[in-house]
């Protein structure tokens, strides 16, 4: 994630927090989230039938085309929550 430009850091794991503020400022501000899935799935996508162009490179051989996609990526809605200041 990033807030003006400035990495705010990885939200990976629960609680799926991140505190941002030290990097706003009075006025508009950006927040820019990525969303990535996961490695099984690219391997997955890699094996599809018709695909010209990959994007692994592995010796894993346990996933096959028709292996089942792992759930990945934004699952739900994101919030910005806002707060009182801290003191």
């Amino acid at each position: 994630m990033k807030v003006n430009g400035n990495d705010a850091g990885a939200l990976w794991a629960e609680t799926y927090e991140v505190w941002i503020d030290t990097l706003l400022h009075p006025g508009d501000n950006t927040l820019q989230l990525e969303v990535t899935n996961l490695w099984p799935n690219r391997i997955i996508g890699d094996l599809q039938p018709g695909i010209t162009r990959t994007y692994t490179s592995t010796t894993i051989r346990h996933y096959r085309a028709n292996s089942p996609l792992l759930r990945s990526g934004l699952m739900g809605d994101a919030e910005l929550l806002i707060g009182p200041a801290a003191q």
